[in-house]
């Protein structure tokens, strides 16, 4: 495993997240989404002795009840990172907006928790090629934006999100140091860029949301190998949720992979991720990734 490094990641996203993608609302508190598969998820990470890095929607900690889940992911040893302050799209707001997401949410859930985050991840990996100046400015150390696939047409037709296409095809598949006027190149500048990891060639995301929606056929050809040198692997709440019960009076979407396969697949990946890598957190990636720029 020497000179290996894995980081598991979790996107908080709740139930209100994904019916704002349908134009629905729900009560912020009202919830199982949010909950229900972030506990799963927390049992499976003590399971495997994984500390991961979760990625905090600011407008969630408005809810005692999601503040203090939070508080016990933090007690039980993860990283705690933003998400944003509304999950809004940055591609597709002003500079203005784009600064309240990402130096907005950080204070926000800076004050709410009593920590300095270090890390940002753009909702819908809706990263703007300059957006480096407004994280430095913010005070971030690492950004996880970077979705480096040739994927960015289809996500946009489904996602209705503007995306930088060919800054997404182009950009490196291993973390980097951006140039600060162009996040999808290396150059120098205070942050570090942790892509989520795409397979070669094609670029296929290998992100377990991915593999759920797609069939254990997509998991099994986009687990990364035990070569890789850096693999950041995400999982979102809803991924371990029974989309086949009623949630919040909706009926949420089917994936081709059931709920206790889903489980199975998760246990799948966490093990062979634990027996071929150094699990690390985000922040701590970072550091290392920062650390061989400097020594370059």
């Amino acid at each position: 495993m020497s000179g290996r490094y894995c980081a598991i990641q979790v996107d908080l996203d709740g139930l209100w997240v994904i019916e704002k993608l349908s134009g629905r609302s729900v009560p912020l508190e009202t919830d199982p989404v949010f909950y229900d598969g972030t506990e799963r998820l927390l049992r499976l990470f003590e399971e495997f002795g994984v500390k991961a890095t979760f990625f905090v929607v600011a407008k969630d900690l408005e809810s005692g009840n999601k503040l203090n889940l939070v508080r016990r992911i933090i007690s039980s040893g993860h990283e705690i990172a933003s998400h944003g302050m509304s999950h809004g799209y940055i591609t597709m707001l002003d500079d203005d907006e784009a600064r309240r997401e990402i130096a907005g949410s950080k204070e926000a859930i800076d004050n709410a928790l009593g920590l300095k985050i270090a890390g940002f991840k753009a909702a819908g990996f809706a990263a703007r090629r300059e957006v480096v100046p407004f994280l430095e400015e913010a005070g971030y150390r690492y950004d996880s934006s970077v979705l480096p696939t040739s994927l960015g047409p289809v996500m946009e037709a489904v996602l209705k999100v503007r995306y930088r296409k060919w800054g997404m095809a182009t950009a490196p598949r291993g973390p980097y140091v951006p140039a600060r006027k162009d996040i999808f190149r290396r150059g120098e500048s205070a942050i570090v860029e942790l892509p989520v990891t795409t397979m070669p060639l094609l670029r296929f995301p290998a992100h377990f949301s991915y593999a759920s929606a797609m069939g254990l056929t997509y998991a099994s050809i986009t687990r990364p190998h035990k070569f890789s040198r850096y693999v950041t692997y995400l999982f979102h709440p809803l991924d371990l949720v029974d989309r086949a019960a009623m949630v919040g009076g909706k009926v949420l979407p089917k994936t081709r992979i059931s709920f206790d396969g889903r489980v199975a697949l998760a246990r799948a990946m966490l093990e062979h991720f634990v027996t071929g890598f150094n699990i690390v957190t985000s922040r701590e990636m970072a550091q290392i990734v920062r650390s061989k720029h400097a020594a370059a």
